[in-house]
């Protein structure tokens, strides 16, 4: 795991204790919290995705996002949760930068996202726009968003 800033630490996902530590978040956050019904929320894109978990200064995972590469240069981000006493904290925005810096790393230029209305401005805060209008996911309003970096 290497050192993001004084707070919080973000790491691929390499083990099944790992993946079980995301998978707990996404069912706090996403099941139990916002009530998606759990077969809406594994899907087989889980699969084949790049996982992280985000890890506060003494090891507690506390946020987990996931991103599927559609092309070698677009990827999806996905899943993104992070427990609900660490939001508003730095937490989503040192997750985030991760995975970016991570597909910039790899040639990724476009990063799509589907934002909970809610969220909205976080990820345009963080360089995304949003294309298209209001669209429902699992009973929530969602929002496509597109951040386009240039080369």
């Amino acid at each position: 795991m290497a050192p993001q800033d004084s707070q919080f630490t973000v790491a691929r996902v390499s083990t099944p204790s790992e993946w079980e530590m995301a998978r707990a978040i996404r069912a706090e956050v996403f099941v139990q919290e916002q009530g998606v019904p759990p077969e809406e929320e594994w899907d087989e894109l889980d699969d084949n995705a790049r996982h992280w978990l985000l890890f506060t200064e003494d090891g507690l995972a506390v946020g987990t996002a996931r991103a599927v590469e559609k092309t070698d240069e677009i990827w999806k981000i996905g899943r993104f949760a992070i427990r609900q006493a660490y939001r508003k904290k730095g937490a989503g925005t040192a997750l985030l930068q991760q995975i970016l810096r991570h597909g910039v790393s790899r040639g990724v230029s476009v990063f799509k996202l589907d934002s909970q209305v809610h969220a909205q401005g976080f990820y345009s805060r963080m360089g995304f726009e949003a294309v298209g209008p209001v669209f429902m996911d699992c009973s929530i309003p969602h929002r496509h968003m597109v951040l386009t970096l240039q080369s």
